[in-house]
């Protein structure tokens, strides 16, 4: 007799929980962990109400441009993909799910991973949002940010009902960062 899988999603930090709740409809639709691993990670990416560190509404670094990175494994097939300081894709995972699926590479960085994505079908936008410069030209002025004790990078594991493994993050990095 063969034991029934419950399928579940696992995230970082309290804004996490925006990430478990996608993932977990995923899930519950039967989508594979993959997928599942993307939707939840997107759903941080799209609204920074709760944080400030990944997506669309993140910080950006010590010269004033966005960067976001982000990294996904596929458990079942062990294909890794990544991107690193992309400027105008906030959902990162989506670009690092391209790399893993189409790409031969398994990390890309900067403008080439910006080309890539947009040649896979992701649009560029204008990353920094109207808080986002505010706190910027706030930090400028006295080098100090307003720090809310919070972490700058969401993770997210999840299972499927076929027992499969997928683990992504995403993150726009350490507000104020060196380029």
């Amino acid at each position: 007799e063969s034991k029934q899988i419950v399928p579940i999603a696992i995230a970082t930090w309290k804004f996490g929980s925006l990430a478990t709740e996608s993932a977990s409809e995923y899930l519950q639709q039967g989508k594979s962990a993959l997928e599942s691993v993307e939707a939840g990670i997107n759903a941080v990416e799209n609204d920074n109400t709760e944080q400030y560190y990944v997506g669309k509404g993140g910080l950006p670094n010590s010269e004033g441009d966005m960067e976001f990175d982000a990294a996904l494994m596929d458990g079942k097939t062990l294909q890794f993909g990544a991107v690193l300081a992309l400027q105008s894709i906030p959902n990162a995972i989506s670009a690092a799910h391209l790399v893993l699926k189409r790409s031969p590479h398994c990390i890309l960085v900067g403008k080439g991973a910006e080309k890539f994505a947009v040649e896979n079908g992701l649009q560029a936008s204008d990353s920094l949002t109207r808080e986002a410069k505010e706190e910027f030209e706030q930090w400028k002025r006295a080098q100090k940010l307003n720090d809310d004790g919070s972490h700058d990078t969401v993770g997210l594991i999840c299972m499927d009902k076929f027992g499969n493994l997928a683990a992504g993050t995403s993150t726009s990095g350490w507000p104020m960062k060196h380029p």
